[in-house]
């Protein structure tokens, strides 16, 4: 990304490709300093390594995958009906022209938005309603917002519901490890 300028895809595909050796020469390495003579099992064994991990990554990405699925549905629908637009115009309203009164009614609509979601579904949905809100409405003021200040923003409230109760799904994960009070716990977090 830095030293070659590669774009962001192209960077994960060498960083994967690079992994890949990594993980497949690793058992080849520990044969070779144990001084052992079984080269073609080591290197089975980086083999099947490379597999599981796939498998494993594959299987994780099943819960991932739904949540974006969910989330889009969400974002479609939203985007469809026309309501993004409308939302920016109460939005707008309510704000009244300052741009800090704006900034804190997203605050408080990511909350709510990002209640109950998990981080994925949580960012696709709140950057994807809240922030082209704060983008047009303060190039409208005439202040130019940089998106990925705005997006930083909406994904930190947007997380934060993950703290807030009464949902506070990371409280209540919280709380059940500390054995205190989830409620308590949202609060103080």
């Amino acid at each position: 990304l830095i030293v070659n300028r590669w774009s962001p895809a192209i960077s994960v595909f060498y960083a994967i490709l690079v992994l890949f050796a990594i993980i497949l020469v690793r058992p080849l390495v520990d044969e070779v300093r144990s001084g052992g003579q079984k080269y073609a099992d080591a290197l089975l064994r980086g083999v099947g390594d490379c597999v599981a991990g796939m498998i494993a990554g594959a299987r994780n990405m099943i819960g991932i995958a739904v949540a974006v699925a969910a989330a889009g549905i969400i974002v479609g629908a939203v985007s469809s009906t026309g309501l993004s637009n409308a939302l920016a115009g109460v939005m707008e309203t309510l704000a009244g022209g300052n741009f800090y009164i704006l900034l804190g009614l997203t605050a408080v609509l990511c909350i709510l938005l990002g209640m109950g979601l998990p981080t994925t579904a949580n960012y696709i949905v709140v950057s994807s309603l809240m922030a082209p809100v704060i983008v047009s409405l303060g190039a409208q003021q005439g202040l130019i917002v940089p998106l990925l200040a705005v997006h930083l923003f909406v994904f930190y409230f947007g997380i934060l519901a993950d703290d807030t109760p009464p949902v506070g799904l990371a409280a209540f994960a919280a709380a059940a490890i500390s054995g205190g009070d989830p409620i308590k716990t949202g609060i103080q977090g």
